[in-house]
């Protein structure tokens, strides 16, 4: 079954990012190499190619399980589509910093915790607004994935074709004292209809996504989606909302 296919696929990552080991200063050049291996994971059919997509991400995200808190979850993804940024997310543990461009250039959502309560403030222009509900900031979390998750919506017709691959290479390297595995993977998802084309391609190294980019040609007009990710230098300041408006309803952020 496929889905078996993608839980062998979580187990490997989760036992390739435990086999890493800081190596310092060395260089990989240096090392020697111990042991090669390389692993393919194929599915077809909607939910399970939509499964592989989304859990190429998990090492990015650190698989932050809901109430999780994972302080090492820090990277910034800018979003582009044609082209042109249409956001920046700043991820710094349970802090995130999402600013709107391309026409929303005043749209700044912040993702926080104060206390016991999680907190979605927004602000626009002069309009500063929050929530402290739980599952406004749960959905708010990590919103890059809203690009992947859309393939959610891509329709089963007939004829329509579902396919998702992932690649990963891994090397070992040791020193006198030290072992790490290095890797690299690759996924391609594509998605073929009478009238829609959708083809995904991302890279990682390590487990951490570096780059994905999202073809779509629907009706003969295409459109390109690119998510590009920084790790390890994301700070975010939190706001303070003292004498901001709080509201009842969730934030969502599209």
């Amino acid at each position: 079954m496929k889905s078996t296919r993608i839980l062998s696929l979580l187990l490997c990552l989760a036992l390739l990012a435990a086999a890493v080991f800081t190596l310092g200063a060395c260089n990989l050049d240096d090392l020697e190499i111990t042991g090669e291996g390389k692993y393919e994971f194929t599915a077809d059919g909607k939910q399970d190619s939509v499964d592989l997509l989304i859990s190429f991400f998990d090492g990015t995200v650190q698989n932050v399980e809901e109430g999780e808190v994972a302080e090492e979850v820090n990277f910034v993804v800018t979003m582009k589509k044609d082209g042109a940024v249409y956001a920046t997310e700043t991820v710094d543990g349970e802090k995130e910093c999402i600013r709107m461009t391309n026409g929303y250039e005043s749209d700044t959502y912040s993702l926080f915790k104060r206390g016991e309560e999680y907190i979605v403030a927004w602000e626009t222009g002069e309009t500063k607004l929050y929530s402290t509900k739980k599952d406004a900031y749960d959905a708010s979390r990590f919103s890059f994935l809203n690009a992947l998750r859309a393939m959610n919506e891509l329709v089963e017709t007939e004829g329509a074709t579902f396919q998702c691959v992932s690649v990963m290479e891994d090397s070992d390297y040791v020193t006198k004292d030290v072992q790490e595995t290095h890797s690299t993977a690759e996924l391609d998802f594509d998605y073929n209809s009478e009238k829609d084309v959708v083809h995904i391609h991302a890279t990682a190294e390590n487990g951490l996504v570096q780059n994905c980019t999202i073809t779509r040609t629907l009706n003969g007009v295409k459109h390109i989606t690119e998510l590009t990710f920084v790790y390890g230098n994301a700070s975010v300041t939190v706001p303070d909302i003292t004498d901001w408006q709080p509201i009842d309803a969730g934030v969502d952020i599209e």
